[in-house]
């Protein structure tokens, strides 16, 4: 950042950075988790289905307020500011946050359904899987509008 005029934003953009070092560390720890736990040992124990549960509804709630600090305290705004020829792509990757919550809701959903004859715990570890990564790519794009727009030293762990 080193034009002295973006400053101004330096609470803001430090801010945002944060909100997205944290959700990624986050997204990161359930990847592994879900990685270590669900891949062999799902199958064998019913209780991972309840924790596992339990780790997506925290994820949900964290998304909620994350998605919602994003929307209402305009994060990108700054960025657009500099480099409104973003505001397109920042617009779309906004309308992705209601259908991430959408998503997660239906995999909780699907996995109260363990009991259930057509319960397929293949599917919904690839659901999950491709839920997560999405996520981290819908992080990263916005990380990217914010780096674009302020230089690259910039950085949120991604």
């Amino acid at each position: 950042m080193s034009d002295p005029s973006q400053q101004f934003h330096l609470p803001i953009v430090t801010s945002f950075l944060e909100a997205q070092r944290d959700l990624t560390r986050h997204i990161a720890d359930l990847q592994t988790w879900c990685e270590t736990w669900c891949d062999d040992v799902c199958s064998s124990e019913p209780d991972i289905f309840n924790r596992l549960r339990k780790r997506l509804l925290e994820l949900h709630a964290r998304l909620l307020e994350h998605f919602v600090d994003e929307e209402s305290d305009g994060y990108l705004k700054p960025a657009l500011d500099v480099a409104p020829r973003y505001t397109s792509r920042a617009e779309t990757l906004q309308k992705q946050h209601g259908d991430f919550l959408r998503r997660l809701d239906t995999i909780n959903s699907r996995l109260l359904r363990q009991n259930q004859p057509d319960f397929r715990w293949a599917d919904i570890q690839v659901e999950l899987k491709t839920f997560l990564d999405d996520l981290h790519q819908h992080e990263h794009a916005e990380n990217k509008i914010m780096q674009t727009a302020f230089g690259d030293d910039l950085g949120a762990g991604d």
